[in-house]
């Protein structure tokens, strides 16, 4: 194991190659189904292709995460921590799982002339990481997207479960949970949302909102004691979501574009009475506000990250997870939280991601330290990361992962620290 390990460092460490997207292989005739092409095919008038991938990850760490799958924290290493954010330093682990493999259906059909000629298209995705107390080698499907989108030239409509407006990049690494809690906000959940997107000559601005489900992602109910109804929904209000975006021609590369924008979330959460111990108001609201930006330096250098400062945003996924506290009577926690990372491609089949996330709760907001389904008291989550893609066509894609990850405790706990050790192969069609 020690070898496989000095190897992956290795060649994590010292690629300076780049890559492209995996290639997808040309369909073979089909004369018997003239309408037929790979996995795309005709019923009357609608069009529909199926596509998705098989694929394997396997993962070693030098710590304890929380999760050997869902990562987002790493247990303090300190022999004081309270039970359940404790674990005995450098317990090594190592888990492999295929609950990415995703499948999907894209249909289509002919313009609409009662609704001035729109397209309308549908979309339903499905991977298998649901249900992560189910074993391994049984998992369950789980829903990632859903809906129809109705579009005009510039405008469209869209009702179902999609990605969330703001935040609109995701990191490379950490498949699974792509660095939640450690940097990265922004979910899927069921939404109403409207995209003008017109062009400005070479240009284009985007202009987006959504009204989506409250509550929909951590399924929060602090007063679960006394009322059986998630506090989001309670509130009797949707989120609201928004973004102002624009992608311009690049001032010293030709065919390249750089974009960038600025968005916004807001919601509220009602408790009922009788109000749970340790909170004394029964409304809290949650916000955050954010940017963008994706610029390529070089043909084969870009840069791309978010950056964001928001209260009780663990519904999207930030916070460390922890939206209210306790302190004062029921607080809502402060966090501010950032990723970042250049991407290296100098030849077709290979990618290096090289990047650093923080998740930074205010420590005055925070609740005591505990181990609860939701551990509280993490009060700072840092990641540094590499990442290697290998792209060695007919859809055939490795990956190779070093995450150096620490998470810091309230209580004066030694933190949580992993070096974490990722590889994958999938195969897409």
């Amino acid at each position: 194991m020690r070898k496989l390990l000095h190897a992956m460092t290795v060649a994590t460490l010292l690629s300076t190659a780049s890559a492209a997207r995996a290639e997808t292989p040309a369909a073979p005739a089909a004369p018997a189904a003239p309408k037929s092409d790979g996995l795309t095919f005709s019923i009357g008038d609608a069009s529909i292709k199926f596509y998705g991938f098989a694929r394997l990850d396997m993962h070693f760490d030098d710590s304890h995460p929380n999760n050997t799958h869902l990562i987002y924290c790493i247990p303090s290493e300190d022999p004081n921590a309270p039970a359940g954010i404790g674990e005995d330093k450098n317990s090594h682990n190592f888990t492999m799982h295929a609950k990415l493999t995703r499948l999907g259906l894209d249909v289509s059909s002919p313009p609409i002339g009662k609704l001035g000629d729109a397209t309308i298209m549908g979309r339903i995705e499905i991977d298998f990481l649901a249900e992560e107390n189910v074993r391994t080698t049984r998992p369950l499907p789980r829903l990632r997207l859903a809906y129809a989108k109705l579009a005009w030239d510039d405008l469209s409509i869209l009702v179902g479960q999609e990605w969330d407006v703001f935040a609109p990049l995701v990191p490379e690494v950490s498949g699974e949970f792509v660095l939640w809690g450690a940097g990265n906000v922004g979910d899927r959940r069921p939404m109403l949302r409207v995209d003008y997107t017109p062009k400005l000559g070479g240009d284009q601005l985007f202009l987006q909102g959504a009204v989506g489900l409250s509550g929909g992602i951590d399924n929060q109910n602090l007063d679960g004691t006394t009322s059986p109804y998630v506090d989001g929904e309670s509130s009797g209000l949707p989120c609201f979501e928004g973004r102002i975006g624009y992608k311009g021609g690049h001032v010293w590369l030709e065919k390249k574009f750089w974009q960038a924008g600025v968005w916004g979330y807001y919601a509220q959460e009602r408790l009922e009475d009788p109000l749970p111990a340790g909170y004394t108001e029964d409304r809290y609201t949650a916000n955050v506000v954010g940017l963008d930006a994706t610029l390529p330096i070089l043909d084969m250098l870009d840069v791309r990250g978010e950056a964001w400062v928001g209260k009780n945003v663990n519904d999207i996924r930030g916070g460390i997870l922890q939206g209210v506290s306790t302190v004062d009577g029921g607080q809502e926690i402060k966090s501010r939280g950032y990723w970042a990372e250049v991407v290296v491609r100098s030849c077709d089949w290979h990618a290096l991601h090289v990047g650093a996330s923080r998740d930074n709760p205010d420590d005055r907001d925070l609740a005591a330290t505990s181990g609860t389904t939701i551990p509280t008291g993490a009060k700072d989550n840092r990641v540094l990361y590499i990442c290697n893609r290998f792209n060695l066509g007919g859809g055939v894609k490795v990956g190779l992962d070093y995450l150096n990850w620490i998470t810091q405790w309230r209580g004066d706990l030694d933190p949580g620290r992993d070096n974490r050790y990722s590889m994958f192969f999938m195969y897409a069609f």
